[in-house]
């Protein structure tokens, strides 16, 4: 068997398992398992596989995927904003998305100096660490209630020596009653917002992912409705509030914000035209 022959016997299973990107993750599964980036591939395209051991090890990862397990569990890790991070079963994947928040995050405390900053639902830490990396004088604290999460929190951490980001494990409900009013500089959070209806309806590749990390209560709303109340005080008057939200939470999660005091709102789009980022400043 060559190269070219599993390579195309793989994409075609991927495809007709209904996976979009059935050629970006055969080459994913191929790099994985084989060490061969796309242009080395591409060169040993019609080059021979010895290693029976390998195939093998590439065929199970295939069968996991076909079987709705998400590439990025297989693999043990993803890329988030030109860093890697450590994810598996029991920790929300980072998304491509979520650097949306991260860029509006940076824009708005890029006058700030040494900012205090926390992000609440840290999950893999993807957030928090990244952020810590990006403006590196500060203190961030990473809150997470997830043994499993803290775990690969804790091993983001120390894989992207960000030896400033402080992980916090517990309730975001209760630990915030662990912090002095106007501490913080910003909050920022990518909570779960998917409502428990809509659960059952998500991909199989995201029904893998941990419940906690996706659900939202009845309405999507109830993550953000806590941070917003329970949160604001500790917030500095001019301090930032950044959130990742669902479609359609827009306008819900605005009313919120003006109630508790906040001005100079603004949303931010992703690549695919939703709009996925709510930011804004306090004004009490």
């Amino acid at each position: 068997m060559t190269y070219r022959d599993l390579y195309n016997e793989a994409k075609s299973e991927l495809k007709a398992a209904n996976i979009e990107a059935y050629e970006y993750e055969t080459s994913a599964l191929i790099e994985y398992i084989f060490g061969l980036n796309k242009t080395s591939l591409i060169i040993r395209y019609d080059d021979n596989i010895y290693n029976e051991a390998l195939i093998r090890d590439f065929l199970k990862c295939l069968k996991r995927r076909i079987c709705g397990e998400p590439l990025q569990y297989i693999t043990g890790y993803t890329d988030f904003y030109g860093r890697r991070f450590f994810v598996g079963k029991g920790v929300l994947i980072p998304r491509f998305d979520t650097e949306v928040l991260i860029d509006e995050v940076l824009s708005r405390l890029n006058k700030t100096e040494n900012p205090n900053v926390i992000d609440l639902c840290s999950g893999s830490g993807a957030i928090a660490i990244t952020l810590s990396k990006e403006l590196e004088n500060g203190a961030f604290y990473a809150a997470e209630l997830s043994d499993d999460a803290c775990r690969y929190l804790d091993m983001n951490k120390r894989a992207n020596s960000a030896q400033n980001v402080n992980l916090i494990k517990g309730d975001i409900f209760n630990i915030h009653q662990n912090f002095e009013n106007g501490f913080f500089d910003a909050i920022v959070s990518n909570p779960p917002y998917i409502k428990t209806s809509e659960i059952p309806t998500l991909d199989a590749a995201v029904l893998c992912e941990p419940k906690m990390a996706l659900d939202g209560g009845e309405d999507g709303m109830m993550f953000y409705r806590e941070i917003i109340r329970k949160w604001t005080d500790k917030l500095k008057k001019g301090g930032l509030i950044a959130l990742e939200i669902d479609e359609g939470q827009q306008n819900a999660i605005e009313k919120q914000l003006v109630l508790f005091g906040y001005t100079e709102i603004k949303t931010q789009k992703d690549l695919q035209g939703l709009t996925r980022v709510i930011s804004a400043i306090k004004n009490q």
